[in-house]
């Protein structure tokens, strides 16, 4: 993960210069680690809206557009809370590889009070409208920080995201360091043939057991400074100027790949 620092017009921005600076020295540190690829995200952009607007939409395509060519890994993009716009057309726009949709065939009450409803129709006509077929949507089911409104086995919620046309899943706990539960990874294992994605709470403790049932794993707060165990973090947020560390990422990545 390559957390953004807060866009012009969120609370705390630094502007759009540290913003690239920052997240520049992140890729850095993720390339020399060996990571296989980077995943932006406009994580501090609060309170998160469904859809950001268009100045934000702007500056996002600015700042991925200078920093993506400090790295020759694939990249994605995830809008928080759920903009699929903004994603697939910066993604598009950018030549970038992957997006990650948090809401696919969920309904859900976001952590700021706002309802999303399963989108998967909107957004493959969206992908589709825009010629953008052959970037992989990466989609959650049941995801962190929010209310299932809709609540069914998980199992269930895989099939229909497979069926809906999601290229990857992805499984979390309920919020930011907390790893999904292993009867959740397994059940997405035995249910489909999609890439099962872990989405919250890798770290190195614990990275060898999730590789028993995930091909994808995502990790940003683990490798953090100021971090010293996923235990110690709460629903929040640590502070965007908490920057990757080289030593973190490199420890992770030589476990991951023992």
């Amino acid at each position: 993960m390559v957390h953004l620092a807060p866009l012009i017009g969120y609370d705390n921005s630094p502007g759009l210069n540290t913003i690239t600076k920052l997240a520049i020295e992140d890729i850095l540190v993720l390339n020399e680690a060996g990571f296989d690829a980077i995943l932006i995200e406009n994580n501090y952009d609060i309170p998160h809206t469904e859809f950001i607007p268009d100045n934000a939409k702007k500056q996002l395509n600015t700042v991925i557009k200078k920093i993506k060519t400090f790295t020759h890994l694939p990249i994605g993009l995830c809008v928080l809370w759920n903009d699929y716009k903004t994603a697939i057309d910066i993604a598009s726009a950018q030549d970038l590889d992957f997006v990650r949709i948090p809401v696919f065939v969920d309904k859900i009450e976001t952590m700021y009070g706002f309802t999303i409803h399963p989108n998967h129709k909107a957004i493959k006509k969206y992908q589709a409208d825009h010629n953008a077929t052959e970037i992989c949507l990466f989609t959650d089911v049941q995801v962190k920080h929010s209310t299932i409104l809709n609540p069914r086995p998980l199992s269930e919620v895989v099939q229909e995201a497979e069926k809906e046309g999601s290229d990857g899943i992805i499984i979390t706990g309920k919020w930011t360091g907390d790893r999904p539960l292993t009867n959740d990874l397994e059940s997405a294992r035995q249910t489909t043939k999609l890439p099962i994605i872990v989405g919250s709470g890798a770290d190195k403790i614990n990275i060898t057991e999730l590789k028993k049932y995930a091909d994808i794993i995502i990790v940003g707060t683990a490798l953090k400074e100021g971090v010293v165990s996923n235990k110690e973090i709460e629903p929040n947020l640590f502070p965007w100027q908490n920057r990757l560390v080289r030593k973190k990422a490199k420890e992770f990545v030589r476990k991951a790949k023992k």
